[in-house]
């Protein structure tokens, strides 16, 4: 699931810069890909915010495929994303994501977005790469994907970022408290079937 994002820079990168109080930037993108960077926030050295630019998406020597999605249920006790999980958290702003759906026998691509222009996808850093967190869906997205990902209230931010790890932990069951605004979007190429969406 959310194997590709949907960034428009303006008015994104300003919303996020007066949120948090940085300066962020970043460039529209309207078909984001693993592998591809993404601008994200995490913590600084003295503890503020700071972006960073990251690759999304992980290929452990474990695994044949690359790892673009943690599930928020398992993601502080698996081996591969634990660690992250307790020191690397960060967040994702993007303007929206894509899910692939079957209706009426038709496989379509469906735009999701917020209310406002950002969302802000909860994320860990894996072997200097990120790794976004997924969850069971709202009642309005399971109609289209049996998982969504772990949306964060601008004000959550603070303790997914900069808090403890039982802060964070509160947040992996958050449930987000408005209605997404999804829409039908031309259908790119098919997610490459060596990628694992967890």
């Amino acid at each position: 699931m959310c194997g590709r994002l949907n960034i428009i820079a303006d008015p994104l990168a300003q919303l996020v810069s007066e949120t948090l109080g940085i300066e962020f930037w970043t460039t529209t993108n309207h078909d984001v890909r693993p592998t591809q960077s993404l601008s994200v926030v995490s913590a600084s050295s003295n503890h503020s915010f700071e972006q960073t630019a990251l690759g999304w998406g992980v290929q452990p020597a474990w695994s044949s495929k690359l790892l673009i999605n943690a599930k928020s249920e398992t993601v502080a006790s698996k081996s591969t994303f634990k660690y992250g999980f307790a020191h690397s958290p960060v967040v994702v702003p993007c303007s929206g994501w894509y899910e692939w759906s079957t209706q009426q026998g038709v496989k379509q691509k469906f735009l999701f977005e917020g209310q406002s222009p950002v969302l802000y996808m909860a994320g860990v850093v894996v072997d200097g790469n990120v790794v976004t967190l997924t969850r069971s869906p709202t009642e309005q997205c399971s109609h289209y994907h049996h998982r969504m990902p772990l949306i964060l209230h601008h004000d959550q931010i603070t303790p997914w970022v900069l808090g403890t790890i039982d802060e964070r932990a509160h947040l992996l069951n958050v449930l987000p408290d408005e209605e997404f605004i999804i829409s039908n979007a031309e259908p790119p190429a098919k997610p490459s079937a060596q990628m694992s969406l967890f």
